[in-house]
């Protein structure tokens, strides 16, 4: 039998794996993955996908700090969920201080190293590409 990393967002995404967000500006990719990030460090659904519980890195590269937590306040209220796994979910803020990618992996490694995280979201990754987000050439590269 094939044995296969288990997953994270069932039906969707395994552990170890890569996914890409897109879609317009204004579209909602940051809400839906401050849900996401919630759902997997609380271990319950995201838009109707179950997810297996764990740690995530947030990476916040444009919101400012307080924004950011009273996004994730409101998107716990709405769901009606507890944040009984809150501490699972670290969120690092780097509004303003954007770097390419291949400059960020390193720090990104290092921040990442002992914290045992199921999941790393970068957001928003346009902010990180030295290419065109647009160029599907340019996002293989990167992915």
């Amino acid at each position: 039998p094939i044995k296969l990393a288990p997953e994270l967002i069932h039906g969707v995404l395994r552990e170890g794996h890569k996914m890409l967000f897109a879609g317009p500006s204004k579209a909602g990719k940051s809400f839906g993955l401050m849900q996401l990030a919630i759902a997997i460090a609380e271990g319950t659904n995201w838009n109707g996908f179950k997810c297996e519980q764990g740690r995530v890195l947030y990476v916040n590269l444009e919101i400012d700090p307080n924004s950011a937590k009273k996004r994730i306040v409101d998107i716990y209220h709405a769901a009606g969920i507890t944040h009984n796994g809150i501490n699972n979910l670290d969120i690092w803020n780097l509004r303003g201080k954007t770097t390419p990618m291949d400059q960020l992996t390193p720090k990104l490694i290092r921040r990442a190293k002992d914290g045992n995280y199921s999941a790393i979201i970068i957001d928003p990754i346009y902010k990180v590409l030295t290419g065109d987000e647009n160029n599907a050439y340019d996002m293989a590269k990167f992915v």
